[in-house]
């Protein structure tokens, strides 16, 4: 096959030669990407589809030292700078936002528009989910502020599938403000590698799965959990400085002006002795005893896509469950550290049992006369069915009564003199099946014995 013909008689190699080294020099120091020549490709026909203008090409041709710029070859691979690649700068989507999440200080929700250079804040209590123009996704953690840096498409095609944009390749970067921003990369060519900043290091990703972190104390910190990814330190002039390879299962700690400290990820905590139900009262779960600080978050859903609490416990202590709804949860830890840095997640489903808060009795005072007993307690919020247990025992097995009131107060049969005991729980009506709340502190009802206090008389 005959290469294709670039430029009509009249202009000569030997213009392109003169500046070629320069070119050459130049294209070294910016963003380029790679492109390489189809069958039916030629240069001035590449400024109608892919180049910016109908000069980019001459400038392609010394940038590359083309011995001949009147010719190039199929399977020719040519750099071409970022600048000269047609582009459009598409939104990334919102795929969830749950709590209080807002893009330039505004509420947004999911299906919304992020565009670049928008700053996406997290409160506490808060995640969100953002979803790339090449498929990739981001995390942002509670308590966390992120910035959609660069998010373009250059009309090139990427020689694989298609991203969810279209053809082209992306070039993305990300600003991590403060707080914990979690990368799924999506397997794509791109123009140049996906990348987070923080204030005080680069995060250049050509992983699949991994995380940054940034606060004024401990700096910059990543994990990568699949992949690898290029960890830049800033130096004294706030540029890019030193840097290391990180590869799968191994974190780095970026501090400004200091080599990158790359260490292997702790093991995940082990989660065997923690329930899988957990009910009322006991809303809480007993972390791992163990040596290093843990990171805990809550999930409704098993991607941790809706984060609903993040903290960090002691080895050892207790996570509050309170103001959580019944249902299934989702719970992960990982140890931290020194550095900062967080080790492999352990995961645990578990469901909570969420019971209605127990009635309070109101006692009796005084022996009661063999016969018909009224009993009370108080009223429990958005309740109005009750049931009720006497019992010979404490421990409720030598049962006397066990029914329903649907006020709050019940007259019962106690007939037998002595002591006995007496407990309520509510009823509340979830997803039309009527659930048994907590019950109540067990009272006691003395029985007057009349045989015993005739004798006396």
């Amino acid at each position: 096959m005959k290469p294709r013909a670039l430029l009509p008689a009249a202009p000569r190699t030997w213009l392109f030669a003169l500046i070629a080294a320069a070119g050459a020099a130049q294209a070294a120091d910016e963003p380029s990407t790679v492109y390489t020549v189809v069958p039916s490709d030629t240069l001035i026909g590449l400024t109608r589809t892919v180049l910016v203008s109908r000069e980019a090409w001459t400038e392609v041709a010394k940038l590359n030292q083309l011995p001949d710029p009147n010719r190039i070859y199929p399977n020719q691979r040519l750099a071409v700078p970022l600048r000269l690649l047609r582009r459009t700068d598409p939104p990334a989507r919102i795929v969830s936002a749950d709590g209080d999440v807002r893009a330039a200080g505004q509420p947004v929700k999911a299906g919304d528009a992020l565009p670049a250079g928008a700053v996406l804040s997290t409160a506490e209590g808060s995640s969100a989910v953002v979803q790339l123009g090449d498929g990739s996704r981001m995390k942002l953690a509670p308590a966390s502020q992120a910035q959609l840096a660069e998010h373009r498409r250059y009309m090139v095609k990427a020689g694989t599938k298609a991203t969810p944009e279209g053809e082209g390749l992306f070039a993305t970067s990300m600003r991590l403000v403060k707080g914990t921003v979690e990368m799924l990369a999506s397997k794509v060519l791109r123009a140049k590698p996906l990348e987070v900043e923080t204030p005080t290091a680069v995060i250049g990703v050509r992983g699949t799965e991994y995380r940054v972190h940034y606060d004024p104390v401990l700096a910059a910190r990543t994990e990568v959990l699949e992949g690898k990814v290029q960890a830049d330190a800033a130096n004294e002039a706030g540029q890019r400085g030193e840097g290391a390879a990180v590869d799968s299962g191994f974190g780095a700690a970026l501090r400004p002006a200091r080599p990158p400290a790359v260490v292997p990820l702790l093991p995940a905590p082990d989660f065997t002795a923690l329930p899988t139900r957990v009910t009322k009262p006991l809303l809480v779960l007993q972390m791992p005893a163990g040596t290093q600080a843990l990171r805990v978050q809550l999930a409704a859903d098993p991607a941790y896509d809706h984060i609903v609490r993040d903290l960090y416990l002691a080895p050892g202590s207790t996570l509050p469950l309170d103001g959580l709804e019944s249902g299934i949860w989702h719970l992960r830890a990982r140890q931290v550290d020194s550095l900062g840095i967080e080790g492999f997640d352990a995961k645990l489903r578990f469901e909570l049992k969420v019971l209605t808060t127990a009635p309070g009795l109101v006692p009796f005072t005084v022996p009661q006369p063999p016969g018909v007993v009224k009993l009370r307690w108080q009223p429990v919020a958005d309740v109005d069915h009750y049931r009720v247990e006497v019992a010979r025992d404490a421990g409720f097995t030598q049962m006397e009564h066990q029914g329903d009131a649907d006020a709050t107060s019940l007259r019962v049969i106690v007939a037998q003199p002595g002591t006995h005991h007496w407990r309520v729980a509510a009823l509340k009506d979830v997803a039309g099946k009527p659930e048994l709340g907590n019950w109540s502190e067990a009272g006691e009802i003395e029985i007057s014995d009349p045989r015993a206090e005739g004798a006396a008389r």
